[in-house]
């Protein structure tokens, strides 16, 4: 199987936390929006914008996130939808790259017992689609990239002790889970809040290589929201003919409110 490389994993830009249980069994919507900012010090450049939707109705939630370009042109959608706060499938369209992905959790032919994660991913080119597919046990604490923030507030206290704690996320462009690490990095002031710093790296030393870490500043009070992001992004840029990965920092909005 041909498979991206390691460091062009789709990435974990949109986060936001699941939806709350108090919420469970009614229609509660969340919303969250931001920038996506040229990494380089002492710049705002605008890149991209995001919106997270988010409505529980009874155990199913189903997260919307959507990257526009400064122009309003969409670049990225995501969607995923959880029965309480398990996954149950996602999709994503690329549209800059024409490349499309899902993954749906499903029970195991041989061992009803036993739940699979299968994966698809097509890309198109010169008119032309192919799909490729795999399949894999879910094992335990595998994330989409939308549930991270949700995994960092449920081991809240063993992160801001120090330790390390271990997840496996799903790669769509790369058909597989790959192994990573949360740890406290540093705790210090942003904006006026008290912060904590958390790194998140591969947890294989080859990939660790080729993946630079990942940093997220998450609040010390509850309720622990990410806000700001410094990594891969969903998005990608163009340079010159061709779309290129992009780092950026990303900075969070947060909004609720109830359906009208």
């Amino acid at each position: 199987m041909n498979r991206a490389p390691l460091y062009a994993f789709v990435a974990f830009v949109l986060f936001g936390s699941l939806i709350p249980s108090s919420f469970a069994g009614d229609e509660y919507l969340q919303f969250s929006t931001g920038r996506i900012l040229d990494k380089a010090p002492d710049t705002d450049k605008l890149l991209f914008t995001f919106r997270r939707s988010a409505q529980v109705t009874n155990e199913i939630t189903r997260v919307a996130c959507d990257y526009f370009s400064p122009d309003g042109s969409r670049a990225v959608a995501e969607t995923f939808v959880y029965d309480q706060d398990a996954i149950s499938s996602f999709d994503i369209d690329q549209f800059q790259i024409g490349a499309k992905g899902s993954g749906a959790v499903v029970a195991d032919e041989n061992n009803p017992s036993k739940k699979r994660l299968v994966l698809k991913w097509t890309t198109t080119h010169d008119g032309k689609s192919e799909t490729k597919t795999s399949s894999e046990y879910l094992r335990k604490d595998t994330l989409v990239s939308d549930m991270i923030p949700g995994f960092i507030v449920k081991h809240w206290d063993e992160l801001a002790g120090g330790k390390e704690v271990a997840f496996r996320c799903v790669i769509p462009s790369r058909l597989e889970t790959v192994g990573f690490e949360l740890a406290k990095d540093s705790e210090t002031e942003w904006h006026g809040k008290r912060v904590l710093r958390l790194r998140m790296k591969a947890s294989n030393f080859f990939a660790a290589r080729l993946v630079a870490p990942l940093f997220f500043v998450v609040e010390s009070e509850p309720p622990h929201r990410v806000l700001e992001y410094t990594g891969r992004t969903a998005p990608k840029q163009r340079k010159g003919q061709k779309w290129r990965d992009l780092d950026a920092r990303v900075v969070f909005d947060w909004q609720t409110g109830r359906p009208n």
